[in-house]
């Protein structure tokens, strides 16, 4: 498995979770806190913000029922591997398990029913368990995949392309990205276009909700675009007049506002007189 991908994988799940923290149409129950050394262990600091849920993340298991010692030192311990992560996940009690890829060694699909077996106990617990395909876990049919992803968490929504799910929890949208089943021929490291366009339509449903149409989240989506590209070349104040007058303009600072974005957004618009690419030194009038 590629580190560059699986860490991909990793943050882009964190970041989603992160984004839409905010976004969270009602307020979850509260939820049992664990207690002794993995309380103290997960204890946040006091300006950590609400908690929307609490994640567990692995990777690399390689779970095998076979005896692969010859090849691979810890294959034929991976059983044991797995049923003592099960167990400690269990007593940690998070809300979300995220396994970021090579979590079976050979795509076998026994491997993966022998794998769920063991962690879908804590899915009928109440935590999703959220499994990303990795380069070893590339091989299995649709029916075998997703027939074990669906009693490990309760799957929001699908990628008709790919293996890439969407997993809605805690006011947090999760995104398992498959880029190793998606290229005919199992070229990896690659998403189809058609996988790219529903994950433009997982972020924008995940940053404005469902309150705008389709047609609305795109105009929304490309004011947002104008403006980080005016930012980042330095040309804010030259695109301002022309952002400010968009007819989605007050949508757009709508769309935000409860998100990190929204007051920095605001704040560049208002502020922003003068072209970055060029430095502005005030002087002392002199009589």
């Amino acid at each position: 498995m590629r580190n560059k991908t699986k860490m991909l994988a990793g943050i882009l799940a964190a970041v989603i979770a992160a984004l839409t923290a905010g976004c969270a149409q009602k307020a979850e129950p509260a939820r049992e806190e664990p207690s002794g050394e993995a309380a103290a262990e997960l204890t946040l600091p006091d300006d950590a913000g609400e908690l929307k849920a609490l994640c567990l993340v692995t990777s690399d298991l390689h779970f095998t029922l076979s005896d692969v010692s010859s090849v691979y030192t810890l294959g034929k311990y991976t059983p044991e591997l797995a049923r003592a992560f099960a167990e400690e996940a269990a007593e940690r009690k998070p809300d979300v398990v995220l396994m970021c890829g090579d979590n079976t060694n050979s795509s076998r699909a026994e491997d993966l029913e022998a794998l769920t077996d063991i962690l879908a106990p804590l899915h009928e617990g109440g935590c999703e368990v959220i499994l990303v395909t990795g380069n070893h876990d590339c091989g299995f049919t649709e029916e075998e995949f997703f027939g074990c992803i669906d009693r490990l968490c309760s799957v929001t929504e699908r990628d008709p392309a790919s293996y890439s799910y969407a997993v809605v929890t805690h006011g947090c949208r999760f995104l398992a990205m498959d880029d190793n089943t998606a290229v005919p021929g199992g070229e990896r490291g690659k998403y189809k276009e058609e996988t790219m366009e529903w994950l433009k339509r997982q972020l924008a449903e995940a940053v404005l909700g469902k309150r705008y149409s389709r047609a609305k989240r795109e105009e929304i989506g490309k004011l947002f675009a104008a403006f980080m590209s005016a930012y980042a070349e330095g040309t804010l104040a030259d695109h301002r007049e022309a952002i400010m007058g968009s007819p989605n303009y007050e949508d757009f600072l709508e769309a935000f506002a409860e998100s990190n974005y929204g007051p920095w957004i605001r704040y560049m618009m208002e502020t922003t007189a003068e072209p970055g690419n060029r430095a502005v030194i005030p002087l002392a009038e002199c009589t």
